[in-house]
């Protein structure tokens, strides 16, 4: 890892597993940090080449974090709960293979849609607008 990259992740990140309870801050900040590399691009829909190109560096970076650190294996989904008596990770514990199926509801369509109205709340396009 170079400084061709504009960001930079720490070297001690706590990628080998999570637990079923987070139980530090640092662990914490890593998943939103994960989320909000996850999600901000969906917030930048017509920013231009250089925010598709920092997109891309941001992806193939944590791409050759995740492979540099776990040859060969795939990533998995968690889902992270916050709940009144605390905070959990929902997981199988179960490897994950290229035949794996994830089931994500209909939760991305309520995503989606809130995504669609934060745009259009912030004048990035109208509803009657063509998208393709």
């Amino acid at each position: 890892m170079g400084s061709q990259y504009k960001y930079q992740l720490p070297e001690n990140l706590p990628m080998d597993t999570l637990p079923n309870k987070l139980q530090s801050t640092s662990r914490r900040n890593f998943v939103t940090g994960l989320s909000v590399v996850i999600v901000a691009p969906l917030f930048g829909c017509g920013g231009g080449s250089s925010s598709n190109a920092q997109n891309e560096q941001l992806k193939e970076m944590l791409v050759e974090r995740w492979n540099a650190k776990f040859p060969g294996r795939l990533g998995s989904l968690t889902i992270h709960m916050l709940a009144p008596n605390g905070e959990f990770f929902a997981s199988t514990n179960s490897l994950v293979t290229p035949s794996a199926h994830f089931r994500g509801a209909s939760v991305t369509k309520t995503f989606t849609a809130a995504s669609i109205m934060l745009l259009v709340k912030s004048n990035k396009f109208k509803l009657t607008d063509k998208l393709a």
